[in-house]
């Protein structure tokens, strides 16, 4: 196994790369209701999901560097935040899919873990998708 992802006290999913020897910089914060009501918001940067409710969450971003790219980390890092968040309740997980993005990419990756994508007609602001999973 080149990495694996751990979690910690806080929440923060770390991608842990063998192959480099290090910790990467690829990470994920998960923010429960009670760190959102005590003003813990996700930093600039950072991937984050937010949990709104005991049963949905809205997934706010994922970042890969750019090194990690190809090497199915993303997907790891997916399908062990939906494992985590459904163990926990949570019966659905949305989000949106930024212009800023490589859309094309972003869409098959979001259809390849599963996430049905709602192509907007017209952008709505810097989004021009809505992603959705029922657990």
């Amino acid at each position: 196994m080149e990495f694996e992802i751990k979690i910690d006290a806080n929440l923060k999913l770390k991608v842990l790369d063998y192959s480099m020897r290090c910790t990467r910089s690829d990470s994920i914060t998960i923010y429960p209701l009670e760190r959102q009501k005590n003003g813990e918001w996700m930093q600039v940067g950072d991937s984050a999901i937010y949990v709104w409710s005991r049963e949905h969450a809205e997934w706010v971003d994922i970042k890969i560097n750019d090194r990690s790219r190809g090497r199915g980390i993303g997907k790891k890092i997916v399908k062990f935040a939906v494992g985590y968040l459904k163990e926990n309740g949570v019966k659905a997980i949305c989000g949106e899919i930024s212009s800023v993005d490589e859309i094309d990419k972003v869409i098959k990756f979001w259809k390849e873990n599963g996430f049905s994508v709602n192509v907007y007609p017209q952008p709505k602001g810097n989004f021009v998708a809505a992603i959705n999973l029922t657990l």
